[in-house]
């Protein structure tokens, strides 16, 4: 790779881990961003870019979700219930998702393109809804087949967008169930430690119908090294600042990343349906 490359990388993974700190996306919707212009240098072909876009976002939120659930533990803002709970479903459905959709030749791009921007506005929604939310409910309180449904929803979409399910665990945890924006961050950053994990390891050891030399199934290691180098330091930066940041401005923040998913997405859509050159 070139040098631009790498500081790309660097970037993302700086940005990303921040991120992930401060409000429990995991950086995926930092990392899907540049992933791609990395692919050329190992000549992945186009059919399977998105995979492989998708699977090494997923690993480098696993080491940015690593560092920030350290760094909310040292707080005493851990959750451990509510995070093996919803983490259960996240990774079932992940695995479902990997094994016998996303890494087969059944995954439609397209079709996925349409749900995620459709869910990602409802998302906005409660998101922007949930802003003028100034209850904080206790997390035990939230029913356990409620907890497992999110569960289940945040794997599926971390599974084929490689964003990470803290974009569906926040929003739910925040409007429906009236938990404090910082508190449902920290619980789905735990959350997608525990779905990473499995999706990399899963990743890493798929067999494709091709041979690609520098990877590990799904995985480009020096991609997944390069931007993780930084999260050490970023996020636990970024969970300082969310315990520092009015709730309300870290949900306007959260709604306004969600907003640029729904453009970045609708752009990509349009580029496929070929009304875009």
């Amino acid at each position: 790779m070139s040098f631009e490359v790498y500081a790309l990388l660097l970037t993302a993974g700086i940005a990303g881990g921040y991120l992930s700190g401060l409000i429990g996306i995991g950086g995926g919707i930092i990392y899907v961003f540049v992933i791609p212009y990395t692919l050329h240098f190992w000549n992945i072909p186009v059919e399977w870019q998105a995979q492989f876009t998708i699977a090494n976002s997923l690993a480098a939120i696993f080491f940015s979700s690593l560092a920030a659930n350290y760094a909310h533990y040292q707080k005493g803002y851990f959750f451990l219930k509510p995070v093996l709970i919803i983490g259960i479903g996240a990774i079932i459905s992940s695995w479902v998702s990997l094994q016998f959709v996303v890494n087969t030749p059944l995954f439609s791009m397209k079709v996925f393109l349409i749900c995620l921007i459709l869910l990602m506005a409802y998302m906005l929604i409660l998101t922007i809804k949930g802003a003028a939310v100034r209850e904080d409910q206790s997390v035990e309180n939230i029913p356990t087949w409620a907890l497992l449904m999110i569960g289940v929803v945040s794997g599926f979409v971390a599974s084929a967008s490689g964003l990470g399910g803290g974009i569906v665990v926040i929003p739910f945890l925040n409007r429906f169930f009236k938990i404090d924006i910082r508190k449902a961050g920290a619980i789905a950053i735990g959350v997608i430690m525990l779905s990473s994990f499995v999706m990399t390891i899963i990743n890493s050891t798929s067999t494709l119908p091709l041979k690609i030399t520098g990877t590990c199934g799904l995985i480009i290691p020096v991609v997944c090294l390069v931007l993780s180098l930084s999260v050490i330091i970023t996020s636990p930066i970024g969970v300082a600042s969310a315990h520092k940041m009015n709730p309300r401005w870290i949900s306007l923040f959260y709604a306004g990343f969600l907003l640029s998913i729904i453009m970045d997405k609708s752009i990509r859509l349009l580029f496929l349906l070929g009304y875009t050159s």
